[in-house]
């Protein structure tokens, strides 16, 4: 998958009219396509090469590589362990073709708190970022934090 804008302009106007539009291309990492799947592994070997091709040309500029773990909140899960190294393998893959995009991302809230070695280079924080645990309390404890909740919700009764 590749994420960003870009248009059908030509090489040459877009070199003259602006800068080439920047993108993310996203390894989906799912428990249902690994990277062990031939399948899967293939069309990032394509995605790859036609990233790093468009790239050459001038058409895009490749920024990050980014996934997106299933199941952090279940820090026992055996798909985190496998969804990172998937992750590693497509970086790998991206690099063998001579992308160097120089943000990586992988964790979410979860994967932060639970799996360090997920903390790439940016870090997508989504519900702890308003101060919920992901896990109901189990994995900001575990990592020595006390989330707090930044807002909360109140309403008068109109009628019973």
């Amino acid at each position: 998958m590749i994420a960003g804008s870009g248009s059908s302009r030509s090489k040459s106007r877009l070199s003259t009219v602006a800068p080439p539009p920047t993108i993310t291309i996203g390894a989906p990492m799912s428990s249902t396509a690994p990277a062990s799947v031939p399948d899967y592994a293939e069309k990032w070997q394509y995605s790859s090469a036609a990233a790093a091709e468009a790239e050459t040309d001038g058409l895009i500029e490749v920024v990050g590589i980014w996934s997106h773990f299933a199941s952090a909140d279940s820090p026992e899960d055996p798909s985190i362990a496998d969804q990172q190294a998937a992750y590693e393998r497509a970086g790998r893959i991206a690099h063998e073709h001579g992308l160097r995009p120089p943000i990586r991302h992988l964790a979410n809230s979860a994967g932060a708190l639970a799996t360090p070695g997920s903390r790439l280079d940016l870090v997508r924080i989504g519900i702890a970022g308003y101060g919920v645990d992901p896990a109901d309390g189990k994995l900001a404890a575990d990592a020595g934090l006390d989330l707090a909740p930044v807002m909360r919700l109140r309403a008068q009764l109109v009628a019973v």
